[in-house]
């Protein structure tokens, strides 16, 4: 038996689009379609501000109060302590706004919002705990490069976590439609090589199936009359 011969792909899409999707017949949908959310690529690191806890002496008291030290932010790489330069900023002042330093201060209250007149501006500054006397960045940074060295162990540390780098962000979610399509292809003239658009019309298998057999009813029975015959 010889295969039969396949209808072009170019002369199916033009039936379908004359068809509209449709049975030429009766009418019924022969196609559908839905939206597929292809998810993107995520960055493959998380940002953070690292932030740890050094013991200082106060200028103005004398007296040794805790003092916060900001990494600034920091990928998925390997984190080497805020004393290696390579790795970020020394050290609390930030240009990351007044939301980071809210998120430190809960933890530390010495630090807190405030005025510097020596930057003349606001930034997240360190406070003295005993006499609550301002602990400039100047001072401070000084104070880290003296002992780069030989640094000093943290008394404690924690991480917050924060935005994405916008430079970054991955690769956004795309959407794509995917389509499903059925139906029969029916030769008018019997003849399955002839693929003219005007001998081959979309049916449905319920329409195509009563093409093939007259006598039979909606339901799939054979009529009284096609047993006569």
């Amino acid at each position: 038996m010889k295969p039969r011969p396949k209808i072009p792909a170019t002369i199916r899409a033009g039936i379908r689009s004359r068809a509209r999707e449709r049975c030429e017949v009766c009418g019924r949908p022969l196609s559908a379609s839905r939206e597929i959310v292809i998810p993107g690529r995520l960055p493959t690191w998380r940002d953070r501000y690292r932030i740890e806890l050094y013991r200082y002496s106060c200028w103005k008291c004398g007296r040794s109060t805790p003092i916060v030290l900001m990494l600034g932010l920091i990928r998925g790489e390997e984190y080497n302590g805020i004393w290696d330069e390579v790795e970020g900023e020394l050290p609390s002042g930030s240009a990351d706004s007044k939301a980071l330093t809210e998120a430190i201060h809960e933890r530390h209250p010495p630090f807190y919002w405030d005025y510097s007149r020596t930057v003349n501006g606001w930034y997240g500054m360190n406070h003295c705990r005993s006499c609550g006397a301002k602990l400039g960045d100047h001072f401070i940074t000084e104070w880290c490069i003296s002992r780069c060295n030989d640094p000093p162990q943290p008394e404690s540390s924690w991480e917050i976590p924060w935005r994405p780098i916008k430079t970054d962000p991955g690769e956004a979610d795309t959407t794509e439609i995917e389509w499903t399509r059925w139906g029969v292809f029916h030769h008018l003239d019997g003849n399955p090589s002839n693929n003219k658009l005007s001998n081959v019309q979309l049916l449905c298998v319920r329409c195509h199936d009563r093409t093939h057999h007259p006598g039979r009813t909606k339901d799939g029975k054979e009529t009284a009359d096609s047993h006569a015959k």
